[in-house]
């Protein structure tokens, strides 16, 4: 059985036996497994309220809420003479990723940065790419555009993919490489540690002791597409979200680094789990697609509000619900 907390893929998975032991798991003729649960419930018992569910009003825990960003890549960015509404959004602070094959001097960037107040940076350090070079190249053609990023996150491309536990890692850049690079890139900015995917790759790669923030994203439709499943995730983030947390401060609680989250979304922007994410091409209701057909419309507002409410709750600094335009966009116009 699986426990993932439970649809957006949080990897807390239990077995009939640990995942470490050899595969196939061979039982022999004749041979009885027993297996055993036991649960540990702690609290005071409530009874069950009558009536109907209602909204549940004002929340009046104290707390800075999160700082918003747009998550921004190549393709994302509308032309800014065709007037697309949202490069209007009022939305000041601007995640951008710059891909493997991205140099930072693109046009695209450019336009970003010319409406943004302030910039981050994720960057995907190519596979064989020596890092300290790639960053600093990247950090060089930033400068030239007139943009110095306040918070720099470096990822080696293999690690956009998940792997197992007991699989064959990458014997390339290492993640303490990519961040020790960056910091010596970017060396006025914070630097980040973690994953640009989900917590379930955060979890198996656990953050390295540098750097001042920890990030991961979500993806609402791993698993499943529905509706009903697509709302049952933000029961999840709560749990994600202590538990990043966790990461955040060190096995002592003694770091003092906080939680900056990327691009969280109904549906997935890269697939860590196979080759690409599942074409769609009639908008449909389905798992592992990156062109959701809720993203435009009443049910991804909803789920924004739902996932802002959990973040703030959660402590986070910053997070990002959406993009200017494409599939993720707030504007349901074409990138021209």
């Amino acid at each position: 059985m699986e426990d993932q907390r439970n649809w957006i893929d949080a990897s807390y998975k239990t077995y009939c036996r640990p995942i470490a032991r050899p595969l196939p798991y061979v039982i022999p003729a004749g041979e009885t497994v027993h297996h055993r649960i036991r649960l540990a419930v702690s609290g005071d018992a409530h009874p069950a309220k009558p009536g109907t569910l209602a909204p549940g009003g004002r929340d009046d825990h104290p707390g800075t809420f999160p700082e918003l960003l747009l998550a921004v890549q190549d393709g994302w960015v509308p032309d800014p003479a065709s007037g697309h509404p949202a490069l209007g959004v009022g939305v000041g602070s601007h995640l951008i990723r710059i891909g493997a094959h991205a140099t930072g001097s693109e046009a695209w960037i450019g336009t970003v940065a010319r409406v943004a107040s302030t910039v981050d940076l994720e960057v995907v350090v190519p596979d064989g790419a020596d890092p300290d070079a790639h960053l600093a190249s990247v950090a060089a053609a930033l400068h030239g555009q007139g943009i110095a990023p306040r918070h720099v996150f470096a990822l080696p491309e293999a690690y956009l993919k998940s792997y197992q536990p007991t699989a064959q890692w990458p014997t390339g850049t290492s993640p303490a490489q990519a961040v020790a690079a960056a910091g010596r890139a970017f060396p006025s900015a914070r630097i980040g540690v973690g994953m640009l995917t989900n917590f379930t790759e955060l979890n198996r790669c656990r953050p390295v002791d540098a750097g001042s923030y920890v990030t991961h994203s979500t993806t609402a439709i791993v698993h499943a597409a529905d509706d009903r499943s697509v709302f049952e995730t933000l029961e999840t983030l709560p749990r994600i979200l202590a538990d990043t947390t966790g990461f955040a401060h060190g096995a002592d609680g003694s770091r003092t680094r906080s939680v900056r989250l990327g691009l969280m979304s109904i549906g997935m922007r890269s697939n860590a789990y196979g080759e690409a994410v599942a074409p769609n091409p009639g908008r449909i209701r389905k798992a592992m697609a990156m062109d959701d057909p809720r993203q435009t419309g009443l049910i991804a507002a909803s789920y924004a509000v739902g996932v802002a409410s959990q973040v703030a709750r959660g402590g986070a600094e910053a997070f990002a619900l959406s993009s200017f335009a494409g599939p993720f966009g707030v504007a349901d116009a074409e990138v021209r």
